[in-house]
């Protein structure tokens, strides 16, 4: 939890961060000393951008939802998914924040709590479901099946409105919730029950989402930028207390006071027998690079353990090098796209089950079903994927050896381009293109069977990507 707890004040930074738990006291210094020094520290956040970074790449490309045109329920809830008037895109957008910078999330998919006896009166109430989220830190115990969570435990924090005075002056209070199959049940600081509540459901409709096992991004690169937190804050200190020279004079050796002041500057005074100019004198600069250095390498170590890489001396690498070099980030960025993927399914799931219906994600659905839905998140991220991808296929389109490349062609430019297309428009367009290409005289060529499929010809083309890098790299 401490980990989790350093994590989340690493990326939202200011006075979350700068406080007396994240700057060490150091062995020489004084109460007084720490307490300036604290006043005076500021935060180089390099664990916000490490997880925005992540986050811009996975949503430059927009999530392609299709659904049934008239559904309300689907439209309504993307509209508004938590009662507060966000849009589920920012909702998930948010989550992947949090389950990025806490390693895990739970999303709840309640619906407003009325006194019902049957399905078919819940049904008839009209209940939309919403969302909201429990915080990875506020979860005490769980378990799981098969068919998702057999019970959870967690803490959650309401408002009190008992009537009393709030002495804590926090307006709220901290109960113990118990959620199982069927039942929902939580408790006060005094083991009071708060409620206890049968429900007429047969699951616990809370999605766990998890990023690496449970495992922040930014687990190591936040402790990483607190030290850096601290050496900044150590050099700080050694510029503000030894920045200015001092100079020194000859003077009266029978003087009682050796420090003298010379119009707005302070001075050391020395024997004039010692025959020596009046200078000045400087402190000694080592310990200064030194910090200097270590928080340069700091900074280098964070952008390599978060595989992102601003160092300017990689100007000279070829294109496709830094391409090959974004592969690890392209990896890491499918695995949250298709964790997001499935937790998105499993949150429709939970709204067919307060529906009483079945759900289905099928591609090739024609939405007879309200709450058919297809999700699909991107799987390539290079900022320059979709170009590349539109030119090969725009290129495709000249050749003239098989009808059926070029209609491949032709559909993989019109899904580029317009993802969300609903699945009527999709067809006809579809059909027009098949019409088109059999009415045109393109010659046999080298025959259909030649290239079979467009996504075979990607596949050869980041082969010989990969191969040209490491020679490069070589």
């Amino acid at each position: 939890m401490a980990t989790i707890a350093l994590c989340r004040q690493a990326y939202e930074g200011g006075e979350e961060f700068i406080n007396r738990a994240n700057l060490f006291s150091h062995c020489r210094e004084k109460a007084e000393e720490y307490t300036d020094r604290l006043a005076r520290a500021y935060y180089l956040n390099y664990s916000a951008p490490s997880v925005d970074t992540y986050s811009f790449f996975l949503f430059k490309t927009p999530v392609t939802r299709k659904y049934k045109e008239d559904s309300e329920k689907i439209s309504s809830f993307l509209e508004d998914c938590d009662r507060k008037g966000t849009d589920f895109d920012k909702f998930i957008k948010d989550t992947v924040t949090s389950v990025l910078v806490a390693g895990s999330e739970f999303v709840v998919v309640d619906v407003p709590q009325v006194e019902t006896l049957t399905v078919q009166q819940e049904k008839e109430a009209n209940k939309k479901p919403y969302l909201y989220t429990i915080k990875t830190e506020n979860v005490l115990d769980f378990e799981e099946d098969d068919k998702g969570l057999v019970w959870i435990k967690y803490l959650e924090e309401r408002e009190d409105k008992g009537g009393k005075w709030d002495y804590e002056g926090t307006g709220k209070k901290v109960v113990y919730v118990i959620w199982s199959r069927g039942h929902y049940i939580s408790y006060d600081k005094e083991g009071t029950v708060v409620d206890d509540i049968k429900l007429n459901i047969d699951f616990v409709p809370i999605v766990p989402i998890r990023f690496q096992e449970g495992k922040s991004l930014i687990r190591d690169i936040a402790r990483i930028n607190r030290s850096l937190f601290n050496w900044c804050s150590l050099l700080d200190e050694l510029l503000y207390r030894q920045t200015f020279s001092w100079l020194i004079v000859p003077s009266d050796p029978n003087e009682p006071l050796k420090e003298k002041k010379i119009g707005t500057s302070w001075c050391f005074t020395f024997n004039p027998e010692s025959k020596h100019l009046p200078t000045f004198i400087s402190p000694d600069a080592s310990n200064a690079s030194t910090l200097e250095n270590r928080c340069n390498n700091a900074i280098q170590e964070i952008y390599r353990i978060s595989n992102i890489n601003f160092n300017t001396k990689d100007v000279g690498k070829s294109g496709i090098a830094k391409a090959y070099d974004f592969m690890n980030i392209n990896k890491t960025l499918a695995a949250i796209a298709y964790t997001f993927q499935e937790a998105e399914r499993s949150i429709f799931q939970i709204i067919g089950k307060y529906y009483g219906t079945e759900v289905s994600f099928d591609s090739d659905n024609k939405f007879e079903n309200e709450l058919d839905i297809f999700i699909q998140y991107p799987t390539e991220f290079a900022i320059t994927a979709v170009a590349d991808r539109l030119s090969r296929l725009y290129e495709g389109l000249t050749t003239e050896f098989s009808k059926r490349f070029k209609k491949l062609c032709a559909s993989g430019i019109v899904e580029a381009n317009f993802p969300m297309l609903n699945e009527e428009t999709k067809k006809e367009i579809d059909d027009e293109i098949e019409t088109y290409y059999e009415s045109e005289d393109s010659g046999a060529g080298l025959g259909e069977e030649t290239v079979d499929n467009l996504d075979q010809l990607e596949q050869i083309i980041l082969a010989d990507a990969e191969n040209a890098a490491m020679q490069d790299e070589k």
